[in-house]
């Protein structure tokens, strides 16, 4: 569980970012 959660929260992490420099851009 711990595991799967923190995988979720690594992708989302990574994926945030990318939505900010797509809204700058």
């Amino acid at each position: 569980m711990n595991v799967d959660t923190n995988e979720k929260i690594l992708m989302i992490d990574l994926c945030t970012p990318i939505v900010d420099i797509k809204n700058e851009a």
